[in-house]
């Protein structure tokens, strides 16, 4: 019974696309406020209506009113975790190109998402300094250092710490998340997708670079907190795969 369900959303989604189209007339840098309002918000809200998920958020009073000088960084299960995070933080991503090419990712790359590519060492590294304009100049973006969806297990996958580093030497501040369950509505983004899935949410406190002496010690306390605020996630959600 999913599959009529998930090709009205698909199609769904694409016409959102096109209406939304023209917003790529509008100059990068000044669209991004308006196109989050005109394309993620609404399908967030429809997003939620397929999956139904049980979100609770610890720590909101941690977001920061401002739309730049952040980053935001978190621990990835699945896709789900750009629905709930988009719906939670309300800015960009740092994503996979493949995903930002979809109807879905239309919107998000214009309202400030960024795309790498995983195979190309000079792609990835245009990406961060594009992250990093971004999050300075129009909409803070939303990171995960892990490059993929975390082991089978529940095991966090060793992070890449370099847009952290140049976070410090930037001057941006940092916003740990950790987050439990997403796994449980979509494995990774294999399907099927499961309803009514119970999501936690841990928003830790802003980290500041002028708080670290160095960009290696602020890049390691900006991971350390991650993975505070995952435990702290895992223990609120019903034990049990992934997290044994």
């Amino acid at each position: 019974m999913q599959w009529p369900i998930i090709i009205l959303y698909l199609l769904v989604c694409l016409v959102h696309a096109v209406l939304v189209s023209w917003l790529f007339v509008l100059p990068k840098y000044h669209r991004e406020r308006l196109a989050f309002q005109l394309g993620p918000a609404p399908w967030v809200w429809y997003s939620r209506l397929l999956l139904a998920p049980k979100v609770r958020v610890v720590g909101r009073c941690h977001l920061p009113s401002s739309h730049t000088g952040y980053l935001y960084v978190a621990n990835h299960e699945s896709i789900v975790d750009i629905l709930v995070l988009t719906d939670v933080v309300r800015r960009a991503f740092l994503m996979k190109r493949s995903v930002l090419v979809t109807p879905i990712g239309w919107g998000t790359y214009l309202a400030g998402s960024i795309g790498f590519d995983r195979g190309s060492r000079r792609g990835r590294s245009g990406a961060l300094e594009q992250t990093l304009e971004m999050a300075k100049r129009a909409m803070s973006v939303i990171v995960f250092p892990e490059g993929t969806f975390g082991h089978s297990d529940g095991r966090l996958r060793e992070p890449h710490l370099n847009l952290l580093r140049r976070a410090h030497q930037e001057g941006l501040s940092v916003v740990p998340i950790g987050h439990a369950g997403t796994r449980r509505a979509l494995d990774g983004q294999s399907l099927p997708f499961h309803r009514n899935a119970e999501i936690f949410v841990v928003v830790e406190a802003p980290l500041l670079p002028t708080d670290y002496p160095d960009s290696d010690a602020f890049a390691q306390a900006c991971w350390c907190s991650v993975e505070t605020a995952v435990a702290a996630a895992r223990g609120q959600v019903p034990s049990g795969w992934p997290y044994s």
